[in-house]
């Protein structure tokens, strides 16, 4: 069981959603099943409002680890720091509600190895 105390006043959904990076949309579904607990209450509002002392409790989420998935790359620039790509159409950026695998940060990770850990973990190294 994970445990915080807020440091901020917000919404639920995002406030645990940056603590534990993981999606809004998986956190809302541990939020909206009663897995999620504020100051000891079952909480089922995902957009709560979040007040500074309040206490959070919620189960650990299985690994999001992202895979690399070999998925050809347009490349229009590449340096030793960055990476420019031309991104096609129809392929997501990052893992969403209804896509898992085979987006672009997979494909990163996959060129790139060397990136992950670099910023979010579901958006290794990507600035767009």
């Amino acid at each position: 069981m994970l445990k915080f105390e807020a440091d901020k006043s917000e919404r639920l959904d995002k406030f645990i959603s940056e603590k534990v990076t993981q999606s809004r949309g998986r956190v809302q579904k541990a939020i909206k099943a009663e897995a999620v607990l504020v100051n000891g209450k079952k909480v089922l509002e995902t957009d709560y409002p979040v007040k500074i002392g309040d206490v959070i409790e919620l189960p650990e989420f299985e690994s999001e680890e992202l895979k690399p998935v070999n998925i050809k790359l347009k490349i229009v620039f590449e340096n030793d720091d960055l990476a420019v790509l031309d991104k096609r159409a129809g392929i997501m950026v990052h893992p969403a509600a209804g896509r898992t695998n085979d987006t672009l940060s997979h494909a990163l990770l996959a060129q790139f190895p060397q990136i992950k850990g670099v910023g979010d973990a579901h958006r290794p190294g990507i600035v767009h």
